[in-house]
C-alpha cells in the first residue's frame, strides 16, 4: 500500500516560506503573498493508504494560450481537453489519482473531470485573489502539499524538503536539477504511476 499524509506543520510553513523566494527558472518571487496565504488558509490534514497512485498536474483545461505558452502540441483548446479527458479516462477505475495544481482555471474546467478516486494539490491558479475554487473547497482531499511513504513531498511549486525528494508541477516544460517534475508537458499528457517519477 502507499501511504499518504498531509503536510505537517513544519513541513507547511517551510514550504510557504520557500514560495517568497526567487524561482530559480524565471528569476522571480515564486509566489506572491495571496497566495501563499491560501495555502496556509485551505490546506487540511488527512492521511489515505492507497493500492496505486498515478500522478500529474497543470491541465490548464480550457486554457487557450497554454498551447503556446508551454509549446504543447495541440491545434485548438477543443483538441486539448479532449486528449487530456481521453487520457484521464485511461486510468483503471479502481486507481487513484492525484492532480498536482492548476487543473482549470475557475470552476468551469473542473466540470472537465470525470475521477471518483481523486486527490488535490493546491496549484496557485485554483486561487483567485487567494479565495479557493469552490469545487476545491467541497472536495475531501485537498492540501498544499503531501507525503507519501514518508519519503516523497509532493506540491505544486518546485520546493525542496530536507529528507525527501520532491515530485512538483508548475512550471511545465521546464525540469530542475534533482527535482521531479509531473506537468502534463513530461507525462505524456496522461496521468502516469509513481514509478515513472521515482523508482
Amino acid at each position: 500500500m502507499i501511504t499518504i499524509r498531509t503536510f505537517n506543520t513544519q513541513e507547511l510553513e517551510h514550504y510557504c516560506t520557500a514560495l517568497t523566494s526567487t524561482d530559480t527558472y524565471n528569476g522571480k518571487q515564486m509566489a506572491n503573498h495571496k497566495t501563499i496565504k491560501g495555502y496556509r488558509t485551505y490546506h487540511r490534514s488527512w492521511s489515505l493508504s492507497v493500492p496505486n497512485l498515478y500522478l500529474w498536474s497543470d491541465q490548464h483545461f480550457g486554457h487557450s494560450k497554454i498551447i503556446d505558452y508551454a509549446e504543447r502540441p495541440f491545434d485548438s483548446v477543443e483538441n486539448m481537453n479532449q486528449t487530456l479527458q481521453n487520457n484521464l479516462h485511461s486510468v483503471s477505475p479502481d486507481s487513484w489519482v492525484l492532480f498536482g495544481g492548476d487543473v482549470a482555471f475557475g470552476n468551469a474546467g473542473f466540470s472537465q473531470l470525470t475521477c471518483d478516486k481523486s486527490l488535490y494539490i493546491i496549484g496557485n491558479h485554483d486561487m483567485h485573489h487567494g479565495t479557493l475554487t469552490s469545487f476545491l473547497k467541497h472536495h475531501p482531499y485537498v492540501a498544499s502539499g503531501i507525503v507519501i511513504n514518508e519519503t516523497i513531498a509532493v506540491c505544486h511549486y518546485p520546493v525542496r524538503f530536507e529528507g525527501l525528494q520532491t515530485i512538483h508541477g508548475h512550471i511545465h516544460q521546464y525540469l530542475m536539477d534533482g527535482l521531479h517534475n509531473m506537468c502534463v508537458e513530461h507525462t505524456e499528457y496522461k496521468p502516469q504511476p509513481l514509478s515513472f517519477f521515482i523508482a
